[in-house]
């Protein structure tokens, strides 16, 4: 939908998936320069966005793929897609698909007793979807792209934005989970919404509305993690091109080492 020519109207709000790719791509070049990868991707435009995104950011690193297998979303398990990659010699695995098929391939490896690197793209890296159906200690160690803070995480329990946001949770939705991403989400899109008819003042025409929404400058929002800000403009509407590699420890999320861009 990032189409400033096609859908004029529409700005997107969710990151591009293959942005995301970008940020895995850049990770490992830089942390794990011999690696050599195997990838499982969901078979539809969701996963081949990722793999996509992927595949031209590593460049000519992209002989370090050893392996690669798809599935679809009709399929009982990926079982046998595992057994496949782990036979390709892989020493990382990158895994661009949803919760309940993330649980299936961490279990699976575990089950067969591979240790690789494991990344999980950000929509299949939920903890009570994925990373608890898996089993706790073994998601221990899993890597993904983070864009929010953790409001459960203990680093962040004395953090202003955490406190305001869970004193906004706890006042207009007393009844709903502060830790859903759902729920994260609506309190950022509620906060840019305000900033850009802000910035629109007393006109609020269509068109002044859109020429605030797609010229957003570093534009910090609450619960954002540090560094992550947005940025789009008139030719590219997508604001989120900043992601923030994070590790599982067994409980939480925890963020480390540089913030990564899609450019």
């Amino acid at each position: 939908m990032d189409d400033p020519q096609k859908f004029r109207w529409t700005v997107p709000w969710y990151t591009h998936f293959d942005f995301e790719a970008v940020a895995y791509a850049k990770y490992l070049a830089q942390t794990r320069p011999a690696a050599r990868i195997a990838i499982l991707y969901q078979n539809d435009d969701f996963g081949r966005d990722y793999l996509a995104g992927f595949r031209k950011a590593l460049g000519s690193s992209a002989k370090s793929v050893v392996g690669e297998a798809s599935y679809d979303l009709t399929d009982p398990t990926v079982d046998s897609q595992i057994i496949a990659l782990k036979a390709s010699g892989a020493d990382t695995l990158v895994f661009f698909g949803t919760p309940k098929f993330s649980a299936q391939a961490l279990r699976k490896t575990a089950d067969l007793g591979w240790t690789p690197v494991r990344i999980v793209c950000s929509p299949g890296s939920s903890i009570d979807g994925a990373l608890k159906p898996a089993g706790l200690d073994i998601s221990t160690g899993v890597l993904t792209s983070q864009l929010v803070k953790d409001p459960d995480d203990a680093a962040f329990s004395g953090d202003p934005d955490v406190q305001d946001y869970l004193t906004f949770m706890k006042k207009w939705a007393p009844n709903e989970s502060p830790r859903d991403s759902n729920a994260i989400a609506a309190y950022l899109v509620g906060q840019v919404f305000q900033y850009v008819i802000q910035k629109a003042r007393n006109d609020l025409t269509r068109e002044n509305v859109l020429k605030q929404a797609s010229a957003l400058r570093d534009v910090k929002l609450k619960m954002l993690l540090p560094g992550v800000v947005l940025n789009n403009s008139p030719t590219k509407y997508t604001a989120f091109r900043q992601y923030q590699m994070s590790r599982f420890d067994g409980s939480s999320w925890k963020p480390f080492g540089s913030v990564y861009t899609a450019e």
